[in-house]
Parts: structure tokens; C-alpha cells; sequence
């Protein structure tokens, strides 16, 4: 599994992902999980020479496998500014 978030809620995937590679609530096998948001020097390197678009998809590619599941959380806040 190749798990993304969006901003402040990287930390959120990095403990989603804690919880399906260790045991979370049951004593099983862990399962393969990965955060594709936590390894700042790829996701700076490649959107310095490409757009920033094609990050994850360029992480798939090199790590997904025929099977994988691939998850994309966005958290959308809406704001109303009062002036």
C-alpha cells in the first residue's frame, strides 16, 4: 500500500501507516505500507526538475507493484475571513 496526504495531515498518514505495519489492536503480521510524503530529499529533487504533479506518480513507478493500493487523503478546509 502507497499512502499520500496533504499538508499538516502528512503526520496523520505517517501514523495511519504506523498503525497498519504494527499491530494496531490485533497481534498479526505487519503489513507492507509506505508514506510517499516523507522522503523530502525525492520529493524535492524531482519537483526542482519536473512538476510538482508527477511526484507521486514518478514514486509509484519506481515502488507500486501489480497489486497495490494506492491512497490519496486531502483534507479540505474551508475558511470564511472576516475583515
Amino acid at each position: 500500500m502507497l499512502v499520500t496526504w496533504n499538508g499538516g495531515s502528512i503526520v496523520d498518514s505517517q501514523h495511519f501507516v504506523a498503525e497498519i505495519v504494527g499491530r494496531y489492536k490485533l497481534g498479526r503480521r505487519g503489513y507492507p505500507v509506505i508514506v510517499l510524503t516523507t522522503d523530502t530529499s525525492i520529493l524535492t529533487a524531482w519537483t526542482n526538475d519536473y512538476e510538482y504533479d508527477t511526484v507521486f506518480e514518478r514514486r509509484i513507478e519506481a515502488l507500486g507493484e501489480e497489486k497495490d493500493v494506492f491512497l490519496e487523503f486531502q483534507l479540505v478546509v474551508i475558511q470564511k475571513v472576516l475583515f
